[in-house]
């Protein structure tokens, strides 16, 4: 797959991503039921500033057919620190295509002077959670239907250890 930075002109990859998730990976995702994506949140999540901001697409070669995406917003009262998001089409999950996301976002954060992820995953999403835990100091806390963990970052991580 090909791994890059999102720009404005995706949106149309965007909306493609978000037409490929199931009811339930959409909920995971935004944590509601969501029918669409609104031109004002196409516009955030493919205008990006590469620093506070960035978003990273996986997109199938040859095809064009957008995969995934996985995302950062750095925290303003912390700027260490990055709330971390990942979505992947249903027919591409637990192919690593996730962990190839997160392992180039996390370079690009680094670059860009974050320290640590902060991942707020729903309780009952196991695959996802999965993922953060086996990259996290293992600890989480619950907050209402959530976990909240924290992923410290290093220059050699690699989220593919295991499949996602």
């Amino acid at each position: 797959m090909e791994l890059r930075p999102i720009a404005p002109e995706d949106k149309p990859l965007l909306v493609a991503v978000f037409q490929r998730l199931s009811k339930q990976s959409r909920y995971r995702r935004f944590s509601r039921s969501l029918g669409e994506l609104s031109p004002p949140m196409l516009a955030y999540f493919t205008d990006v500033d590469h620093s506070d901001r960035e978003a990273i697409i996986a997109v199938e070669p040859g095809l064009g057919q957008p995969l995934g995406v996985a995302r950062y917003v750095r925290l303003r009262d912390d700027p260490e620190a990055a709330e971390v998001a990942v979505a992947v089409i249903d027919d591409w999950q637990r192919c690593g295509v996730a962990s190839a996301l997160l392992t180039e976002l996390s370079r690009r954060a680094q670059d860009a002077g974050v320290r640590r992820f902060v991942a707020l995953v729903r309780a009952d999403n196991r695959d996802a959670l999965a993922l953060f835990r086996r990259v996290s100091d293992g600890k989480s806390e619950l907050i209402g239907p959530n976990f909240r963990l924290v992923i410290k970052l290093h220059p050699d991580m690699d989220w593919s250890n295991r499949r996602d």
